[in-house]
Parts: structure tokens; C-alpha cells; sequence
């Protein structure tokens, strides 16, 4: 007669399996549904949530390789050329980034939809400039000043065509030119550059826009400089010809246009400061100013005119103010792959402990199948140390994750504290890989302990014993790791979750979230210009 097969309730037999099994699958389903609604989530936002034209301008914008950025705009387009009323937004867009042989068109489409854009047409009429077409930039420059914008860079840009008109015989338009930038400067306009092409709900104060905010200042610039150019030959020939009567007077009307240039740079909207142009406008604005001291200083030397005391002053000034700027610009790449690290930090704490846990539970599953663990050894319930343990897991990573995200948001290059960080954040996960390896050994009784209460009589089945252990053991190690690893997923979805709310962009979207040193910018135009007077 066989024997009755032992049977073990302390490695799972006669435990609830069908109930366990039941458990395991709904917290399987529970990580599922919380990564799959995150990344739903991003899917509406991304692809379902706006207009096809608005989903791929929107992508577009955000994209910092030109190439790829240009084939999403004209898609935008051809998705809005079939709608009711299509827009000019998405063909001026496309123009900021289009091939030289098209961007004229693609300019010239978007003044089609909107004429009366005076932001457009600035930017056409430096395109227009660059080209050197001139007679149809001035058209574009005076049609931006005629708008009603009340933006004098319009009238100093047309201003800066004349000269180039007539190259051969400039002196006509030279002095058509000062006295357009004479009729601007009396304005009282703000001198306000263009703003690149951008998305409403995406944020403004990243890298990314900083760096197309500064190319549309040196784009729309050029032609300043080209004045600027026009306005010194002109003050040379005066000298040569002992014809300077009126050059130390059109110096001033250009050393006052400087100015203005310079203090649009900052921006007031209903009393608050706001970046205009930024560090390259001011930058613009102090050069001017400083080229067109510099030749007064000439015309007074060649032609023995007295000078003024403070004249030497503002030169300082000047110098020392555009020093101030090509520092701060020598200093914001710096500051920029500096804070690219900062926000890669977070990332390399996560990717680490899902590829370390997700390694560590292969290794347990690679075992259980080879000690073909199954059936009765997965009812076998978790130990209270190990459900404390979880708990503490989520509760801390969570911490840890908004911390980051706080102190990215708040500080400015490294971020303080994240040695410290990271070292928490290691500590615990190697803290919770071993209560899920060790705890399953405190929380069984031994293959000894469980033979003792077998009759006398099967007291030496101690391989069969041991071999429950084994299997019991590994199958809780593998639990602990699994429900380990779920959590990390669902605390990366939290964190992605509460980030997008709170910040406006996803935390893998760098160059919207690097700093765009907006504030430090506005403190370098305070103290410059203060320094001015």
C-alpha cells in the first residue's frame, strides 16, 4: 500500500492557489492599465487631442533638426489648404525653416493669408534684404510700419534698405535714411523684434525657443548692421570731402536709434519686465551705439571739434557693457550642458533600477524554471516585511522623483544635492532587493523545522522537504521582484503623470525644459542698461 503524498501548508499546499493566481494577475493588469493610460495619455495629447494641422505644427516646432522640422510644416500646410479659412501661421513657420530656393514663396504665401501681419513682414523684408531684392523689402518694411504696430524697428529697417538701393550714389538715401530713424527715434515706439513661430500651450522658457528667439534677433538685425556700415562709409567720405558739418549731428540720430534698440531688449507688459529681443538685441543696441561714439570721436579729432567729457565716460561704459554681454554668452553653453545632465539625472535613476530589478528577476525566473516551481508554491503569502518594504518603495522613489523635479525647476546649472540623491535612491533599491532575496528566508520555516512535525515514520524525507523549501523560496523571491518592478513602472507613470500637469511638458522633452536663462538675461539687461543711465 503507497504512502499518502506529504503534504506542506508551510510551502503552500492546501493555501488558497486560484485565489493567488487571481492576485497576481490583477496587480499584472493593475501596472498595465497605470503604463498604458500614461502612455495613452501622451498618444491624445500627441496625435489625437488637436487638428492634424496643429498635431504636426506642433511637432515641428519642438524639433531642433531643421530638416525633420521642415517636412512636418509642409504637411501642416497641405493639411490646412483644405480647410475653410487656412492660415498663415503654418507657411510663415515653414519659411524660418525652409531652403533658401523656397522660402521666398513660402513667405510670400503666408503674406497672401494675412497681409496685414506686421510681424510677417518684417521678417519677409529681411528675407527680402538677405536676398538683396531691396526695393521689395522696403515695400514689406513700410507696409509693417503702416499697420499700425507702432514698432519703430519697422521704420529702422527701411531706413537700412535706402542706403542699398543706390549703391553708386548713396548720399541722397543716406540722408533720407537718418532722417526716416531721426522720424523713429522722435516716435517714442518700442523697438520690438519679431518672435519665432511658436505653440501656445508648449512652453516658452526653454532652451529650445531661447535659441530661435536669438536667431530671429540676428536675422532682423543684419540690416542694422548693414546701416550701421552705410551710415560710417558715409561719415568717412564727409571727412575726406572736409564736409563734416552734418556728420556729428546724423552720428547722434544714429547713436540714439542704438539706444532705442538697446532698450527694447526689455519689454514692459502692464508694469512687469519682460524679455523683448534679449542679450543679442542689447548687444545690438550697445554696438551701434558704441560704433557711432567711436566715429564722433573721429569726426571731433580730424576736424578739431571739442569733445565732450562724458562722451569718454559713455565709451567706457559701452565697452564694458558689451563685455558684460560676450561673457554671459561665453558662459550660456556652459550653463546649458550643465543643466542637460540635471535633467538626464532623474532618468538615469530610473532606467537603472528597472534594467537592475528587471536583471534580477530574470535571474529568479531563469531558476524557477529550472526547479520547476509551479502550483502550490505561488499560494504561499507574502511576509509582513516585504509588504512594508514595498510600501516604502513607492512612498520614497515617489519622494525622490518630485524632489528632483522641484529642485530642477529651482535651480540654476548643478543641481544641488544630487550625489546625495542618487546615493538615497540606490541605497533603497538595494535595500529592497534584499529584503525581496533575504525575507523569503526569515519568512519560511526551515526543511528541519518542517520535518518535525511529520510522523515518526517520515522523518527522513529531508531531500523531499528541501526541495519544497527550494521551490517555495525561489517562487516568493520572483513574486517579490515582479511586484518590485511593477511598482517602478507605476511610480515612473505617477511622476510622468503629475510632471506634464505641473510643468506643461513631458520630463524627456529636454530642450523645452533646460533653462532658457531667461532671468539671468533680464538681470544682464537691468545692470547694463542701468549702467547707462
Amino acid at each position: 500500500m503507497s504512502q499518502t503524498p506529504l503534504q506542506f501548508p508551510e510551502y503552500g499546499d492546501s493555501g488558497d492557489f486560484i485565489g493567488a493566481r487571481r492576485t497576481r494577475r490583477s496587480f499584472r493588469w493593475g501596472v498595465a492599465l497605470v503604463v498604458i493610460f500614461t502612455f495613452l495619455l501622451w498618444v491624445a495629447e500627441s496625435f489625437w487631442r488637436y487638428s492634424p494641422a496643429e498635431r504636426v505644427f506642433r511637432s515641428a516646432l519642438t524639433l531642433q533638426d531643421r530638416q525633420d522640422s521642415r517636412l512636418f510644416l509642409r504637411q501642416a500646410v497641405k493639411y490646412d489648404a483644405s480647410s475653410e479659412y487656412p492660415s498663415s501661421k503654418y507657411f510663415e513657420a515653414l519659411a524660418e525653416r525652409e531652403e533658401a530656393d523656397l522660402v521666398v514663396s513660402a513667405y510670400e504665401n503666408a503674406s497672401k493669408l494675412d497681409p496685414q501681419n506686421p510681424d510677417l513682414a518684417i521678417k519677409f523684408g529681411c528675407q527680402l534684404f538677405k536676398l538683396g531684392l531691396y526695393t521689395r523689402a522696403r515695400e514689406q518694411f513700410r507696409l509693417a510700419a503702416e499697420s499700425g504696430a507702432h514698432n519703430a524697428l519697422a521704420v529702422y529697417l527701411e531706413a537700412s534698405v535706402l542706403p542699398q538701393m543706390n549703391p553708386s550714389d548713396p548720399d541722397v538715401d543716406i540722408a533720407l535714411a537718418l532722417a526716416l530713424a531721426q522720424q523713429a527715434n522722435s516716435s517714442g515706439d518700442a523697438v520690438i523684434f519679431p518672435e519665432p513661430m511658436w505653440f501656445s500651450s508648449v512652453p516658452r522658457s526653454g532652451q529650445w525657443y531661447a535659441q530661435l528667439r536669438r536667431e530671429m534677433v540676428k536675422f532682423c538685425g543684419a540690416p542694422l548692421e548693414e546701416f550701421a556700415k552705410s551710415v560710417l562709409a558715409a561719415s568717412e567720405k564727409d571727412l575726406v570731402r572736409e564736409q563734416s558739418a552734418d556728420s556729428m549731428e546724423n552720428l547722434q540720430i544714429f547713436h540714439t536709434m542704438g539706444l532705442r534698440v538697446a532698450l527694447g531688449a526689455l519689454r514692459k507688459d502692464s508694469g512687469k519686465e519682460e524679455l523683448g529681443g534679449g542679450a543679442p538685441q542689447l548687444y545690438l543696441g550697445v554696438r551701434l551705439m558704441s560704433l557711432a561714439l567711436e566715429q564722433q570721436k573721429r569726426v571731433a579729432t580730424v576736424t578739431g571739434a571739442k569733445q565732450e567729457e562724458s562722451s569718454a565716460e559713455l565709451a567706457a561704459k559701452l565697452s564694458a557693457g558689451l563685455d558684460n554681454i560676450e561673457q554671459f554668452e561665453k558662459g550660456r553653453q556652459i550653463t546649458i550642458d550643465t543643466e542637460r545632465r540635471k535633467y538626464r539625472a532623474p532618468w538615469l535613476l530610473i532606467e537603472y533600477s528597472i534594467l537592475i530589478t528587471l536583471a534580477c528577476l530574470t535571474v529568479a525566473y531563469i531558476l524557477s524554471k529550472i526547479l520547476r516551481v509551479q502550483g502550490a508554491s505561488h499560494s504561499v503569502r507574502h511576509s509582513s516585511l516585504t509588504r512594508a518594504a514595498w510600501g516604502v518603495q513607492a512612498a520614497v522613489q515617489l519622494f525622490l522623483l518630485f524632489f528632483v523635479a522641484a529642485l530642477q525647476r529651482t535651480s540654476h546649472g548643478d543641481m544641488p544635492g544630487e550625489s546625495i540623491v542618487a546615493g538615497c535612491w540606490y541605497l533603497l533599491l538595494a535595500g529592497v532587493l534584499l529584503v525581496s532575496i533575504v525575507a523569503p528566508a526569515l519568512h519560511l520555516p526551515s526543511p528541519e523545522a518542517v520535518l518535525q512535525r511529520l510522523p515518526a515514520d517520515r522523518r527522513g524525507e529531508l531531500r523531499e522537504v528541501r526541495a519544497r523549501y527550494r521551490a517555495a523560496y525561489v517562487s516568493l523571491v520572483k513574486r517579490n521582484l515582479g511586484v518590485q518592478f511593477g511598482i517602478t513602472l507605476c511610480v515612473f507613470s505617477i511622476w510622468v503623470i503629475s510632471y506634464r500637469i505641473a510643468v506643461g511638458a513631458y520630463p524627456w522633452m529636454m530642450p523645452l525644459l533646460i533653462t532658457g536663462m531667461e532671468q539671468e538675461e533680464l538681470g544682464l539687461i537691468r545692470s547694463v542698461i542701468a549702467s547707462l543711465g
